[in-house]
Parts: structure tokens; sequence; C-alpha cells
């Protein structure tokens, strides 16, 4: 998403790299989930608030997850334990919050759906190195993947043509190859950048 912000000129807001995790989250066995995850929102949520308003002055802005604006479809869900358990002791807690998000965080205009297929996936994870997906062996939850489609066509819908939905297949290869395909998919969707 940086690359491809960079392409088409707009503000680009991105989850930071592992090296640049607070210790919150480099260290969510001891620190727990429920502090690892809202350490994440912490950074993310700032973001959406500075793309809307840009959105909102008539510009593009990019951000690189929805996470936090959907994630009260999947938290709980099987598979999604890495996230955080359901037996945890602030598991209801962060419920709560994930279901107040989806309500009152800025909308998105467009939402892109990645797909990655098996193999892919793989490669990609084993690609970026983080640490955490080997502790979370997140290579395994490919499944998973199901919930973030799901999400993101119940939003759409649930937005009643306030929001376009953009499926996106995403191959391993050049990031500038898949920036191409990315504009060309979002072309296709009668969307001008």
């Amino acid at each position: 998403m940086r690359l491809f912000g960079e392409t088409i000129g707009a503000p680009t807001f991105l989850e930071p790299e592992e090296e640049k995790w607070p210790d919150a989250i480099k260290n969510r066995e001891k620190i727990g989930y429920f502090n690892s995850i809202h350490a994440f929102r912490c950074i993310r949520v700032p973001d959406l608030y500075k793309a809307s308003d840009i959105s909102k002055a008539g510009g593009v802005a990019i951000v690189d997850t929805y996470c936090d604006k959907l994630c009260g479809h999947w938290l709980g869900r099987p598979g999604m334990e890495w996230l955080l358990r359901p037996d945890d002791p602030y598991f209801s807690n962060f419920k709560d919050t994930a279901l107040l998000d989806y309500k009152h965080l800025p909308d998105a205009d467009v939402l892109i759906a990645f797909h990655v297929g098996k193999k892919d996936w793989t490669k990609m994870i084993a690609a970026r190195g983080r640490t955490l997906d080997v502790q979370t062996q997140i290579a395994e939850q490919f499944d998973t993947q199901q919930y973030f489609q799901q999400a993101s066509e119940t939003y759409v819908s649930e937005r009643q043509g306030k929001c376009k939905l953009i499926g996106f297949e995403n191959p391993f290869g050049a990031p500038s190859e898949a920036v191409q395909k990315l504009r060309d998919a979002i072309s296709a969707a009668g969307i001008h950048l």
C-alpha cells in the first residue's frame, strides 16, 4: 500500500513494521494480548481520522488496514485465538470496544478486500519475517481469510451504496506489478484516482 500511495500521490497511513512496535506489542505474552491489541489500535485509529479528514476535503488517502473498524466480525471465531482468546479475561471488554468501533470509527469510501492463494499466503508471511507471525503460527491460519472477506461484504452491504468493495487477488510477486493490477481493478470499478 505504501508503493500504491506513492504511485497515485496519495497520503498513506501504514501500520508500523515490527522493529518500531512498542513493548506492549513485542511482549504480548507478558503484557497481555488485550494490551497488545490496544497498542495497535492506538496507532491505527488516529490515522483513520486523518484519512477521513482528507477524504471529506475531497482528497484521496490510503490506510493499509481496516482491522479496527471490522474486527468485531472475526473476534472469537475459530482460528482467531492468536488475536485474542475468548477465555481471555479482557475478551468481552474488547468485543464491546470492537462493536462500538464498528459504529463510530470513520467510514471508508472504498474497501479493498485482498485475497491470497494458500501458497502465496505462506510465501508472503515468510517474506515479511515477523517474529509475531512465527509465535502465533499465522501461516497455519489461512482459512481465517474468509472472515475478512465476509466482514468486508457485510460492511459494504450495510453502508447501502456509500462504500464500494473491490475484490483483489494478490499473488506473490513484484510489488510494482501488484500496484498496477490494483490500479486496473480500481479503474474497472469506475473509481478514478
